[in-house]
């Protein structure tokens, strides 16, 4: 499951666009055929997303007001730095190799921001996810963002004031939990290709723990706290799935969970050997005990 790397002639270019940041290095140039190529494009061809490469950037981000992603090098390379340096101390990988890691985690950011891309484009209604619900929350968050300072009533400010509270007090967002779910679903078939368990290992854990994020009350992230928001505003109607997904769909989406998924989810460290899930077990001891 991923946006972004849909087919096995994705996966292939993804393969070569990996070996070229382990043999050459991370550039511009690389940056430009990355996202040339995997930026979503409209039907005669045209990329769907702008993209800059500035030095004001702080490493990378993508604007929904421009539709635009930015990425200054310098920046992107010591995050993929500091990443991969947590990752190697944190998971005991067995072969100490910085480099191999530091490709993962620059490919990591890269396709956390595509997704935020994506995520524009659905607000805009250029393309869509599987769920109604959440087009539906993604393109609401995108009306209060900019469609409401074009009107000057009470009530428009009244929607505009509940949103900026709503963005302050409950950051990370569905934007973010999505965005990093979607990225870790992309390496992980780069991982699972390459055979590199030790990368798949944290994949995984990493995935898994976000996942969890917004299905307790003590975490926010999932779009169970924000359409409580949505709905809150008294503006907006909510929406119901047309088609009923499947469990991993709701997972991936932040969807609500009925009772025996919710446990579903907390039971998958077990599937695993002793060694895997180590975040993922210590947030659910934290879930169990906090019952």
């Amino acid at each position: 499951m991923s946006n972004f790397i849909k087919s096995d002639n994705d996966l292939i270019m993804l393969k070569e666009f990996a070996d070229r940041l382990r043999n050459e290095g991370c550039d511009y140039r690389f940056l430009r055929d990355f996202l040339e190529t995997f930026i979503i494009k409209a039907p005669l061809g045209g990329l769907l997303t702008n993209y800059l490469f500035d030095s004001t950037a702080l490493d990378a981000g993508y604007s929904m007001v421009t539709n635009t992603l930015a990425f200054e090098i310098e920046g992107l390379l010591q995050a993929a730095s500091n990443d991969a340096s947590l990752i190697l101390n944190d998971y005991h990988f067995k072969e100490n190799n910085i480099s191999d890691t530091e490709c993962y985690t620059v490919l990591l950011i890269l396709f956390h921001e595509l997704e935020h891309s994506f995520q524009g484009l659905v607000c805009r209604g250029l393309a869509k996810t599987s769920s109604v619900m959440l087009n539906s929350c993604y393109q609401q968050q995108y009306d209060l963002m900019f469609k409401v300072n074009q009107r000057h009533n009470f009530y428009d400010h009244f929607r505009y004031a509940l949103y900026m509270t709503f963005v302050f007090n409950a950051s990370p967002s569905i934007f973010e939990r999505n965005a990093n779910i979607e990225a870790y679903n992309a390496l992980l078939k780069l991982a699972s290709l390459e055979g590199n368990d030790e990368m798949i290992r944290f994949l995984e854990d990493a995935r898994l723990v976000r996942a969890l994020f917004g299905y307790t009350l003590s975490r926010t992230g999932s779009l169970v706290t924000t359409s409580r928001f949505l709905l809150s505003s008294l503006f907006l109607d909510g929406k119901e799935e047309k088609h009923t997904l499947s469990f991993e769909e709701k997972v991936r989406y932040g969807l609500p969970l009925i009772r025996l998924e919710h446990d579903m989810l907390m039971q998958i460290p077990e599937s695993g050997a002793e060694n895997d899930y180590p975040h993922a077990r210590r947030l659910i001891e934290n879930i169990q005990s906090n019952r």
